[in-house]
């Protein structure tokens, strides 16, 4: 045994300095093989290749674990940063584009149709402030709205000239941004179909059925109006003559105009009940035969 420990702590010292310059080599690695061949030399040799190759399954692990830890971090990251900048592709679309992806994914026609708000009200007439646009009819016209006078554009022009036709327009107790439960529009039935003289032709249930669309262009937005109602009434003012702030009162005008349309023998088509939550627009003309009679085209806003 006391040549196996030598053995061993000269082979750990420093060659020359524990046993001088003269160290034998060849009889010192020979006594170690010797000791390689002993119980105890095979146990710690064992020993030390095991604590190696613990050590080595410990760094692989980590090093595992790490890249793990690391790719989640960055999946995690690169989600986040997904789903922000969709956030912000989201954000960068302008209403009328929002407006127009509705209409598309609820399968209704977009018109192939710009309309430049700014511009009509600097190059044409500064109280035009929206758009009217029905398919396949004359129905194509700025929308105006006097500040002060609601009749003005009953016998004025676009250029301000005195006269007939006039203009699409609606009065100062609608808003101008489409919001109102109840917006109304009037135009004159012109006898060469100008303006709103198109609107009878809603009378005919196959043209009621294939032009389903009033479309209406602001400086940013872009509405569809699913229409449901065409019939003949009173010349009664559908804005003063009804509370629409208040929701009970515009459901029970709402059931009331349905009556008036069967009455009349006109068409109403709409499937929902009045909730007195909608948006209505009202195209409102005269009835050239009956002064006290007023040819109503309704339709309700598509919303999501």
């Amino acid at each position: 045994m006391t040549s196996n420990r030598v053995t061993t702590v000269a082979f750990l010292a420093v060659p020359g300095e524990r046993y001088g310059k003269h160290l034998d080599w060849k009889k010192t690695i020979n006594d170690i093989r010797k000791w390689a061949q002993t119980r105890t030399g095979i146990t710690t040799i064992c020993c030390v290749i095991g604590v190696i190759v613990v050590i080595f399954i410990a760094a692989v692990i980590s090093s595992t674990n790490k890249t793990d830890t690391e790719e989640e971090v960055v999946e995690t990251v690169t989600e986040e940063t997904t789903e922000e900048a969709e956030e912000e592709v989201v954000e960068e679309k302008s209403l009328l584009e929002q407006d127009i992806e509705l209409l598309e994914s609820l399968g209704i026609p977009v018109p192939d149709k710009e309309v430049d708000i700014a511009a009509l009200q600097e190059d044409t007439n500064e109280d035009i402030y929206a758009w009217i646009y029905i398919p396949d009819t004359v129905i194509d016209y700025p929308i105006v709205q006097d500040p002060d006078d609601n009749t003005y554009y009953l016998s004025h022009n676009l250029d301000g000239s005195d006269g007939y036709p006039g203009c699409i327009y609606s009065e100062n107790y609608n808003s101008t941004d489409f919001t109102d439960p109840h917006t109304v529009l009037y135009g004159h039935n012109m006898s060469d179909g100008s303006m709103f003289g198109d609107l009878d032709d809603y009378s005919d249930e196959t043209f009621f059925e294939e032009h389903p669309y009033i479309y209406i262009y602001t400086e940013t937005r872009l509405f569809a109006y699913e229409i449901y109602a065409a019939y003949r009434s009173g010349d009664e003012h559908l804005l003063l003559n009804y509370d629409l702030t208040d929701t009970s009162v515009f459901q029970e005008y709402l059931t009331t105009a349905k009556t008036t349309a069967e009455n009349a023998r006109g068409i109403y088509t709409a499937a929902w009940e009045p909730t007195g939550e909608e948006h209505i627009l009202t195209l409102s003309t005269c009835v050239a035969v009956n002064e006290t009679k007023r040819y109503l085209v309704q339709a309700i806003l598509v919303e999501e």
